[in-house]
């Protein structure tokens, strides 16, 4: 049987601190007991988090502590005060440090640059131990905030967004734009420092990557495995919707900025061509049995297939795992745009049926073919020779919740590095 003995034993370190780890609910729905015992141990509208319940439970404060200055329930563990706002206007302990009230922060910096410092640091420190021990805190935040922002500011609706009306007038008013960068102000000092060294912009990288080197051992934040594997359950959890909302404004962003070219197509051509040595660089995936005698994938293939996309490489492999007779089909079907053939190529055969592997966002629930950049309907000469042939569209989403019945994630991974050929 739990008890408040108990869930200490369970929660703090021997130092009596909380772990963190613990206090999540990737831990807590597998020890629903203790989940159940932390909402329920003082009254559920006095619930904040769970970390904030062993902190009472730790300090006995079976009485919902309130802020010392205005008397409103604290949200917070270790403070006295709500907010900044009372904790500011708490006369005593600014005596201690020996301020006053009419102190600004531009006064206290100047008058106590070293206690400014400490008071800096201890405020990062401890948003940085908020959010660790509660990831919903910074959220929470964000949103009180912004509810704030609307109910003072009622005549405008975006109050509390990034671009808002507000936002806007301001970066107006300071700036003459409301982008900041492309105020003359900015531009003038970036050509200006580019005419005085044309290698600006590569030192600045340079530095850049150096800083990260040492700090993280990476050239860049995303190389880091820890964020590549938090990066990829960000995206698992999005549902496609999402995902299509997040490249449109992606793409309306890039028209905006460079409405001639927004793909930055000749940008990503000069690339191409420096990389590669041509504008049309093939990733190409490459299967044969030494690949798959190497992951103890327990099928058998002649010779080496080549694939356009990783998802193909699975439904090749899970079909050939379900006993089925698969293969590539090399056989065109024509159709016309503006009285021009063209020639449409599918992926698969199976028993005489036809096969297209598809991204998620290259067709909709009706069967269109849709701009993974937009969602709009594009292609439909080509939508109707697949109708017309009879072709069967499995989407990669169907694809990767399919292959984890045969293959581990770890697996998946090694096969994915182990046949990328660029």
């Amino acid at each position: 049987m739990l008890n408040d003995k108990k869930i200490l034993e369970i929660f703090l370190r021997d130092n009596g601190t909380i772990i963190s780890s613990k206090t999540s609910e990737n831990y807590l729905k597998y020890h629903l007991e203790q989940k159940e015992y932390l909402i329920n141990r003082y009254p559920k509208e006095e619930f904040v988090s769970y970390s904030f319940t062993i902190w009472r439970i730790l300090n006995n404060l079976e009485d919902r502590p309130v802020c010392k200055i205005c008397g409103k329930p604290l949200t917070r563990m270790k403070t006295k005060y709500c907010s900044k706002n009372c904790a500011n206007k708490d006369e005593e302990a600014f005596k201690k440090e020996g301020l006053t009230l009419k102190n600004t922060i531009a006064n206290f910096k100047k008058s106590n640059p070293e206690l400014y410092k400490i008071r800096c640091e201890q405020t990062g420190k401890s948003r940085k131990k908020h959010i660790k021990e509660d990831p919903e805190w910074h959220n929470r935040v964000m949103e009180k905030t912004r509810l704030t922002l609307t109910k003072n500011h009622p005549d405008d609706p975006t109050c509390g967004q990034f671009g808002s009306k507000r936002h806007e007038e301001a970066m107006i008013k300071k700036y003459g734009d409301k982008n900041y960068n492309n105020a003359e102000k900015m531009k003038e000092t970036i050509a200006h420092k580019l005419k005085e060294d044309p290698d600006f912009y590569n030192k600045i990288n340079f530095k850049r990557k150096q800083t990260l080197l040492e700090k993280i051992g990476y050239e860049n934040n995303s190389q880091d495995p820890k964020n590549k594997e938090i990066i990829s359950k960000i995206w698992d959890e999005k549902s496609e919707e999402e995902i299509l909302n997040i490249r449109k404004r992606a793409y309306e962003t890039a028209k905006r900025n460079n409405p001639d070219d927004p793909l930055n197509s000749r940008k990503a051509n000069n690339t191409k061509m420096e990389k590669y040595g041509t504008f049309y660089p093939k990733r190409i995936y490459k299967l044969n049995q030494k690949i798959l005698d190497e992951l103890n994938i327990n099928i058998k293939i002649n010779e080496e297939i080549k694939f356009d996309s990783f998802p193909e490489v699975l439904f090749f492999i899970t079909s050939k795992l379900k006993g089925k007779d698969i293969i590539r089909n090399k056989k065109g079907y024509e159709y016309k745009i503006n009285n021009k053939i063209h020639h449409y190529y599918p992926d698969f055969i199976i028993n005489n049926d036809i096969y297209e592997v598809k991204s998620n966002l290259g067709m909709d629930d009706n069967g269109n073919l849709t701009n993974i950049f937009t969602g709009e309907i594009e292609n439909v000469e080509k939508c109707q020779c697949m109708k017309d042939n009879k072709v069967i569209v499995i989407k990669e989403k169907e694809i990767y919740n399919e292959i984890n019945n045969y293959l581990d994630r770890s697996i998946v991974k090694q096969l994915r590095i182990k046949c990328k050929t660029w």
